[in-house]
């Protein structure tokens, strides 16, 4: 099983002014730590309502996807599996904080080819599924249509390929705008 989550704690989100951060208090023998994060911090779901969109998104445990490169995507059917995780080669950089905001991401004409193929989960290996100056058009032609994003991935140990997804993310009692989660592979075999 390959781990494909990067820390949630890192110093790259521009967006955020606020960075994420950690602090123990001990009192009376035991300690308790507080974690103060954007939830758009390391690897994360993002759903409709982080751009305006009221729609209702399941997700599931498990998901059968296709780790494809970023270069061609128009080219690849997909539609024989539920989800894409997008290998850009950013993630070292995305895991130790370095990646800076040229990152690559996806194109309008890319992400409308892999919509049409009717996927369930989409993801990628850079901070945002579209460039650090998008207008938030990559993200509602995926959101609209109930697919959630997936990002801040780390693809470096893998290889393009089909896999199972393993994917958890923190539960909560009120609909926000993205969730922090836990990705891990399985590797099925090479379609691609």
């Amino acid at each position: 099983m390959i781990d494909i989550t990067t820390p949630h704690v890192g110093g790259f989100y521009w967006w955020d002014d606020k960075p994420a951060v950690i602090e123990s208090v001990s009192e009376n023998g035991f300690t308790v730590g507080y974690l103060h994060m954007s939830l758009h911090s390391g690897t994360h779901i993002d759903l409709p309502q982080h751009v305006g969109i009221d729609k209702e998104v399941v997700l599931k445990d498990v998901y059968r996807v296709m780790v494809v490169p970023l270069n061609g995507l128009c080219e690849i059917d997909v539609s024989d599996v539920e989800g894409v995780l997008i290998k850009t080669g950013q993630g070292p950089s995305i895991a130790d904080g370095s990646i800076s905001k040229n990152y690559m991401a996806l194109d309008e004409k890319s992400a409308i080819c892999i919509v049409k193929q009717r996927i369930s989960i989409i993801g990628i290996e850079a901070p945002s599924i579209e460039a650090y100056d998008g207008d938030g058009t990559i993200h509602k032609l995926f959101l609209e249509r109930g697919i959630p994003i997936l990002e801040n991935i780390n693809l470096s140990n893998v290889n393009v390929g089909l896999y199972d997804m393993y994917l958890s993310t923190l539960h909560t009692v009120i609909t926000i705008d993205a969730l922090p989660a836990v990705a891990k592979l399985v590797f099925i075999g090479r379609d691609v």
